[in-house]
């Protein structure tokens, strides 16, 4: 798959787009973490709000030449070769973290000995590695080895991404409402 060359034009637009919806975003979320809920799942379809109001701002044409470079830009990102690359990258994304979090919650279910006896035996290489058979599984040593580093940095693996997971669903959700809102390059004047 060949992508087109953007030209300088192009980038500035890019660049400015995504300068301004990082610029909406990041404080939106850093603002309702901080003064409305530190639960991860209250934040789930913020980034979503704030972007179907940026679409009818642009569609109502009120945020002047931005609007136009806004739609511009988002038609290009969404449709097309880009389109689809962007929509199988976040799909990937969301698969390989979904996965990633099914293995550290099944070895902390099903293999808590192990990942128990593997931080016990980082700590203390005199103590014997306890195995219960768990070994043969086609999902052991994945399970175990996220779950050992999701243990080491107390958590923190698993709630980065959970808000990772999230991020990529919105994302794939505002590309495909994208893909459905601008239907056609915005005429430049």
């Amino acid at each position: 798959m060949k992508f087109p060359r953007p030209n300088k034009t192009d980038l500035k637009e890019k660049f400015l787009v995504g300068l301004v919806m990082t610029g909406c975003f990041l404080p939106a979320r850093i603002f309702f973490y901080t003064y409305v809920s530190k639960f991860w799942l209250g934040s789930f379809g913020l980034v979503s709000i704030i972007a179907v109001i940026m679409v009818i701002l642009v569609k109502k044409k009120k945020l002047g030449v931005f609007g136009v470079i806004f739609e511009r830009q988002m038609f290009k990102i969404t449709h097309g070769k880009w389109g689809i690359f962007v929509i199988c990258v976040t799909i990937i994304g969301i698969m390989f973290f979904t996965s990633v979090l099914i293995l550290i919650d099944r070895a902390e279910r099903l293999y808590n000995v192990e990942v128990t006896s593997f931080l016990t035996m980082i700590n203390d290489p005199s103590i014997q590695y306890v195995l219960r058979g768990n070994e043969q599984k086609p999902d052991f040593v994945p399970s175990v080895t996220f779950a050992v580093m999701n243990r080491i940095l107390d958590g923190w693996l698993q709630h980065f991404y959970i808000v990772i997971l999230v991020g990529k669903l919105e994302t794939l959700g505002m590309v495909l409402f994208y893909r459905r809102t601008f239907k056609k390059l915005p005429e430049t004047k």
